[in-house]
């Protein structure tokens, strides 16, 4: 899956500040200005999408150690 593909799955809210925040370039402020959200709504809604972002991507051995010998 591409990372456009993975922002498309993404609930509208989230995908929106995700849009206007990474591919706009808006910053958190100006998004808040144009849905007429707080900037702290903003930045939840971008912490959020970015961790089901991260779920997306995340491989099933990443974070666990290989104690294996060399």
């Amino acid at each position: 899956m591409d990372l456009r593909e993975a922002v498309d799955r993404l609930d509208e809210q989230q995908r929106i500040v995700i849009l206007l925040h990474y591919f706009e370039d808006l910053p958190v402020r100006q998004i808040a200005s144009v849905l007429n959200i707080s900037e702290s709504a903003v930045k939840m809604r971008l912490s959020r999408a970015r961790d089901t972002l991260m779920q997306n991507f995340k491989t099933p051995d990443e974070g666990k150690m290989n104690y294996g010998t060399i």
